[in-house]
């Protein structure tokens, strides 16, 4: 408890006083769930919302989720080009459809985070969100990305992330095609960024 208040105090006074991110190094997929969580529930949409941004997006491997959301064989068909502006727009999406919601949980309720598993080069973190006299599992699944764990998914309760986004998007890129689906896409973020 202790530490993961410093680590919340020494974040603010990071964010609020300079334009420096600290840089966290994280050895266990508990650690880098806490740290999330602690970003999560600092989240608010408006002017921390740039720099709460970049720290999430060192902890969450977006263009793996991006790659998985449309699968390997439409993925490889991309040039570099394509596949930036694909994850770019796919990591909107996810800060408009799911950082409120997060921001919401996280703040509200209270993790407790159990124990961590190694599945071949995955790492699970189980947890329990305890919100409203309720509780919910929440298992993140992480993997080493480049030296640093990463998300790549989280499941709440029956409802996985990626599950659902390869469910949303995978259809529908099909059908598309990646010119019209990344129009859609566009739509899609500008349509969530007026409702916020």
């Amino acid at each position: 408890m202790f530490k993961q208040l410093l680590r919340s105090f020494i974040l603010l006074i990071l964010l609020f006083n300079c334009n420096i991110i600290p840089v966290l190094a994280f050895t266990t997929g508990k650690e880098v769930v806490d740290h999330l969580v602690t970003v999560f529930s600092m989240w608010n949409g408006n002017q921390l919302q740039t720099k709460l941004r970049i720290e999430t997006a060192r902890y969450i491997a977006y263009q793996l989720m991006a790659k998985e959301s449309i699968g390997s064989i439409n993925w490889e068909k991309l040039n570099n080009n394509q596949k930036y502006k694909y994850t770019a727009n796919f990591e909107k999406m996810i800060e408009s459809k799911f950082y409120p919601r997060w921001h919401k949980l996280f703040s509200k309720g209270k993790l407790v985070i159990n124990n961590e598993i190694k599945v071949d080069d995955e790492i699970y973190v189980k947890s329990i969100l305890k919100l409203n006299n309720e509780s919910d599992e929440i298992i993140w699944k992480l993997k080493n990305i480049d030296g640093e764990l990463k998300l790549i998914s989280l499941a709440l309760g029956e409802k996985d992330l990626m599950n659902k986004l390869i469910h949303l998007i995978k259809k529908r890129y099909d059908k598309l095609g990646y010119d019209k689906f990344i129009k859609w896409l566009d739509k899609s973020n500008s349509n969530n960024a007026e409702t916020e």
